[in-house]
């Protein structure tokens, strides 16, 4: 979003090479994302949000990842004034039950509020 595509939806491809060769690394992508897929040699390893990965056997040499976006920033709800934006529900796009008349809410937000998306690193832990 900062680069300007803040309505984007899909994958954004990042590589990168492991430090070093060891046994039972713990791989975390650490950003805004709902899904990453990394990819290290004919291996292939999937994790949500907040998840990590364990591989087996981490070797030194490329590592490509893919993050997956949401459908947030495409299809809203853009003027949701509350801080947490990756729990939405139906009411989050009608602010049902906080209207004070037809003009006032105290969840609604006049500015467009879009979330950011992005890889920032990968934490790898080991032995």
């Amino acid at each position: 979003t900062e680069q300007g595509y803040g309505n984007f939806c899909g994958a954004v491809v990042y590589e990168c090479e492991a430090p070093v060769s060891v046994k039972n690394a713990f791989l975390k992508p650490v950003g805004d994302y709902s899904q990453c897929v990394i990819f290290i040699g004919d291996e292939k390893y999937r994790c949500m949000m907040e998840e990590g990965v364990v591989v087996p056997r981490l070797s030194k040499g490329k590592i490509r990842i893919e993050c997956y976006s949401t459908l947030r920033n495409r299809i809203g709800p853009f003027h949701y004034a509350s801080p947490y934006d990756d729990c939405i529900s139906k009411d989050c796009f009608t602010l049902r039950g906080n209207w004070k008349n037809e003009r006032e809410n105290k969840l609604y937000c006049k500015e467009k509020r879009e979330v950011p998306f992005g890889l920032e690193k990968i934490r790898v832990l080991f032995d």
